[in-house]
Order: structure tokens, then sequence, then C-alpha cells
């Protein structure tokens, strides 16, 4: 439906464009016969600066026409860059947040095993101070070596 009216639409734009282009070829064939002499063929010299005057303008028209592209594309870089950084701040904040539940969840899941091994080992470095080095060094320094 649609795809096929699309195309039919394109078709009939093309169809009137091309006869508005021959329609002016032959426009221009006609004003350089009128402004020729008949005789030697050669351009009077008000055709030729009006000839002129209309490639300067159109050169004018097209530097303009490029310049306004060359905008609109800066514009669509810099939202485009604008929306690159929003998202990659927001996937950093998401990844962030991420990794801080996970320590939280880790934690939470390890505190209460590392109560029980930190009053187990409290308890044989009290009891073995006196032999053992390493238990002497954890019943002195027990605060610093099991911080929760």
């Amino acid at each position: 439906g649609t795809i096929s009216s699309g195309s039919k639409l394109i078709s009939e734009l093309l169809a009137y464009l091309l006869d508005i282009l021959k329609k002016s070829h032959h426009m221009k064939l006609l004003e350089r016969d009128f402004n020729s002499d008949k005789v030697s063929f050669k351009q009077s010299a008000a055709y030729l600066q009006t000839i002129s005057l209309r490639n300067s303008s159109f050169k004018a028209v097209s530097s303009e026409e490029s310049l306004l592209q060359l905008c609109l594309y800066l514009k669509y870089k810099e939202g485009y860059m604008i929306v690159e950084k929003t998202v990659r701040d927001f996937r950093l904040n998401q990844k962030s947040l991420a990794f801080k539940q996970w320590v939280q969840h880790t934690k939470a899941r390890t505190d209460r095993k590392m109560e029980v091994d930190r009053h187990r080992w409290r308890l044989h470095a009290t009891a073995n101070q006196e032999i053992d080095l390493q238990a002497w060094y954890h019943a002195l320094f027990y605060k610093e070596v099991y911080r929760l």
C-alpha cells in the first residue's frame, strides 16, 4: 500500500523535475539565440555579463547551501556527542552501583563467618601465645588483625 504509493509519488516527482529541466534548457537556448548576432553567432556583452552574474549567484547559493549542510552536520554531531557522554556516564554509574551492591552483598554473606573465625582465632591465640609466635601476635594485635 504505502510503499507502492510512495514509489509512485517519487516517479511523478522525477517526471516533473525532468520536465522542468527540459523547459529550463530550452529557455536557455532561446535566450542565447535571442542575444546572439544572427550572422556571426557571437553573444552580446550584456548577455555575457548576465551569464557571469548568474554563475556567480549560483556559486554563492551553492556555497551557502554547503555551509548550511555543514552547520546541520555539526549540530547533529554535537547532539550525538552529548548523548554519547550521557550514556557513557549512565553506564559508568550503573557499573559503580552494581559493584557497590556486590561488595555489600558479599560482605553481608561473609560477616558472620568472619566473626566466628575471629572468635576462634582469638581463643587459639590466647591459649597458645606462650608457645607460638603467630598466636602471640594475634593475641596482642587481634583488634588490628581482624577489623570488620
